[in-house]
């Protein structure tokens, strides 16, 4: 029987009760997080137990530190006095877990909470986003404008026909994120005022069902010319295979510090 396991990541970064209600529900099933990351967790196994985990964020932390910082370690070091043990680093997440039940919790304020995240997130994701959607925006207008001045034979293009509604899908996709979390923003802010946090509930799945679509128009835009389709196939391993080098070459560097 294999000792590790790896799982999607269903749930997004800044959704802390997610995180920590799934990561309990695999130490109950023997599984104890071992690292973390953007599309698989890899879990170790252990003996099966009821674990209590917390989910906490350094924003000045970053993926690309080849140790953590004095500040950082010196966080660490508290909570290891209050009875948590640390779990698993992953860029400006730390992971905690504890089989304590009074065992007191790391975050008690919530507006340091909502600030810590909003911090988090500004610099880690939503930056990356909107550039995405500005991006996406650029080139949704551009096959708009190619459709108004030619209509007939745009939709008498395969790969005009697929592009219009694949640039819209990756339009909506940031669009929905980003006014997602700013109304999340805005409202835990007045329940912190109230001493109340108010987490995150995020569909991760439905994130995934958008992406498979859009994978599905982009492979459908390109069907009608062979010489397309192996262009984006090559198109594609390529950038998988970047990313993978880009990995391993990160892993490295960290290990040299």
């Amino acid at each position: 029987m294999s000792k590790t396991r790896r799982c999607l990541a269903n749930f997004s970064f800044y959704d802390q009760r997610g995180i920590e209600k799934k990561l309990g529900q695999m130490a109950a099933q023997g599984w104890m997080i071992e690292q973390p990351g953007g599309l698989l967790w890899t879990y170790r196994k252990i003996r099966p137990q009821q674990l209590r985990f917390a989910v906490t964020y350094f924003p000045s932390a970053s993926e690309f530190d080849p140790h953590p910082s004095q500040r950082q370690l010196m966080k660490e070091d508290f909570c290891t006095q209050d009875g948590w043990k640390l779990a698993a680093r992953w860029d400006a997440m730390q992971i905690f877990y504890t089989d304590r039940a009074d065992a007191v919790p790391i975050d008690t304020d919530p507006v340091t909470q909502v600030e810590t995240i909003h911090r988090t997130m500004s610099k880690r994701i939503l930056t990356a986003q909107l550039l995405s959607l500005a991006l996406y925006l650029f080139v949704l207008v551009y096959q708009l404008r190619q459709l108004w001045r030619n209509p007939v034979d745009y939709l008498s293009t395969p790969s005009y026909l697929f592009s219009l509604p694949l640039w819209m899908l990756l339009v909506v996709f940031p669009l929905y994120e980003l006014i997602y979390y700013f109304l999340w923003h805005r409202r835990a802010k007045k329940a912190a005022e109230q001493g109340i946090f108010l987490p995150v509930h995020t569909n991760r799945p439905l994130g995934w069902c958008l992406l498979a679509v859009a994978i599905l128009l982009l492979i459908l835009s390109q069907a009608g010319s062979v010489r397309k389709f192996l262009f984006l196939t090559v198109w594609a391993a390529v950038i998988v295979a970047m990313g993978l080098l880009g990995r391993c070459l990160s892993r490295w560097l960290k290990k040299r510090g």
